[in-house]
């Protein structure tokens, strides 16, 4: 279980995409809470890829640098399937914590690997406020005034 986390956490920190990928089943399903619920079915590699470099986007427009489980609790509900609670922490490159969220996983052993086939997570609201926050700060450092010559 460990190394898989491990693996998945290397794979974001890295900014890769098709490798954060690889540790999905398809299909998969996302659920979130951005103030609404938001149901998220994940039908292909492909389709996934996509979001998954909209969302490494968004971590590279607040600096995400590197990310920490904080803790994971998992339950083997049968040989072959697992729930894992993990809290993830995020911080930048200078390692100042950005922002720790949760996320719940239902990870399958399919053809003898562990594969991830649902999440839910709290992390969309945190992320958005980081994001407002970075947008804010950049565009203050837009508008300073030149100074005045004496």
């Amino acid at each position: 279980m460990n190394a898989f986390f491990e693996s998945y956490r290397k794979a974001f920190e890295e900014s890769d995409a098709a490798a954060i990928a690889d540790h999905f089943a398809y299909p998969s399903h996302i659920t979130s809470d951005a103030g609404d619920i938001v149901l998220t079915p994940i039908p292909g590699r492909q389709e996934w890829i996509a979001q998954l470099e909209q969302l490494l986007g968004a971590y590279r427009t607040i600096g995400v640098a590197s990310a920490r489980i904080l803790d994971l609790q998992a339950t083997e509900l049968s040989p072959r399937l697992v729930q894992a609670n993990v809290h993830w922490t995020l911080h930048d490159r200078a390692g100042r914590d950005l922002y720790d969220f949760d996320a719940l996983y239902t990870l399958a052993r399919i053809d003898g690997n562990l594969r991830i086939a649902a999440i839910s997570h709290n992390e969309t609201s945190r992320l958005r406020a980081c994001l407002a926050k970075a947008k804010t700060q950049d565009g203050n450092r837009g508008t300073a005034k030149p100074r005045k010559k004496s």
